[in-house]
């Protein structure tokens, strides 16, 4: 007898199908069984996913291109320290990695008959060494609130006493998208062209719209980064802001440092001193205003594909008749 399509995995394939760039979604009352099975199907996705196996909720999200390039600065900095690192003479023996698709897994006693319960995380980076015992992780907040992203982080970090701290770095986008409630029709295409010229008449961080009919493809973005600490009370970074340009970051390139500072030591034994850390804070920004234009043209794509006729007519659009441009 054949087995009836599972309606959890089905929900989740459809999601996972629709590649909402920037979207999430909550699964509850997701059993061990079930999430074992949709793991499989995760594994084949760009998907970002955590689940939690006590409280049985999985959440999927989608990144965008906000949130690839965000990772992206932030990986290049540290893997450009761990280069100049290993360079450094010195008999201390690097054993570290990285990797943004790094799975962790906390295990926590079961009840009952169960011998144990298992969560699974996957941050955006993570540094980590030959015995997959992880040092240091960051997670962008763009799809996912930041205190769900902080409280995560911190049940890892009681769980992994390797972990020395973390990186959340929150982009706030106000107010948020929502894609338009209709059908598209010829009218709704932006050319090339004109979408270069909305772009360069839009403020740096967004928002990005139209102003014909003022349909909304990117909010304006907001940037903060909290830097945690493990077991280290008072060394905390909370919520500076990045951007708007405007606050000293004195405060946050120091914790840097000192986080960089306590992977390496971590990694070492002690055994080496570590080389300054850099964060390129003018490329952060430039490259995060590209990519804001990037995500606000990959939702109108979504939405509007291409000025096709099989999109519907507007009520006084003839699509026999070759459209001209504006």
């Amino acid at each position: 007898m054949q087995r009836q399509p599972d309606a959890l995995l089905e929900s989740v394939e459809s999601f996972l199908k629709a590649q909402q760039s920037g979207i999430y979604k909550v699964f509850s009352d997701v059993e061990d069984t079930q999430f074992a099975m949709i793991e499989l199907t995760l594994a084949n996705s760009r998907a970002r996913y955590d689940y939690n196996s006590r409280l049985q909720t999985l959440i999927i999200r989608w990144p965008s291109d906000v949130h690839d390039t965000t990772v992206q600065r932030v990986e290049d900095c540290f893997e450009a320290a761990m280069r100049r690192q290993e360079e450094q003479p010195t008999s201390a023996h690097y054993s570290w990695t990285s990797s943004t698709t790094f799975k962790s897994r906390v295990d926590y006693p079961g009840e009952g008959p169960e011998k144990k319960k298992s969560d699974r995380f996957i941050a955006d980076y993570t540094i980590y060494d030959d015995d997959l015992q992880i040092y240091l992780i960051v997670e962008v907040a763009f799809s996912q609130s930041r205190d769900k992203a902080i409280q995560l982080i911190r049940e890892r970090m009681k769980e992994k006493e390797t972990i020395v701290g973390a990186i959340v770095i929150d982009l706030i986008e106000s107010p948020s998208y929502h894609s338009p409630n209709r059908q598209p029709t010829s009218e709704d295409y932006t050319d090339l062209d004109e979408w270069h010229s909305i772009v360069q008449q839009s403020p740096p961080y967004g928002p990005i719209h139209r102003k014909v009919d003022q349909q909304m493809w990117i909010g304006s973005i907001r940037c903060t980064i909290d830097i945690l600490f493990n077991q280290e009370e008072g060394l905390d970074v909370k919520k500076a802001i990045i951007i708007p340009e405007g606050d000293s970051l004195a405060s946050v390139d120091e914790a840097f440092s000192k986080l960089w500072a306590r992977v390496v030591n971590k990694v070492t034994h002690n055994g080496a001193k570590p080389v300054p850390f850099e964060m390129d804070w003018p490329r952060f920004r430039r490259e995060l205003t590209r990519a804001i234009a990037r995500t606000a043209r990959g939702r109108h794509d979504d939405w509007c594909p291409s000025k096709k006729k099989n999109l519907k007519a507007s009520d006084d659009d003839d699509l026999s008749l070759p459209t001209q441009k504006k």
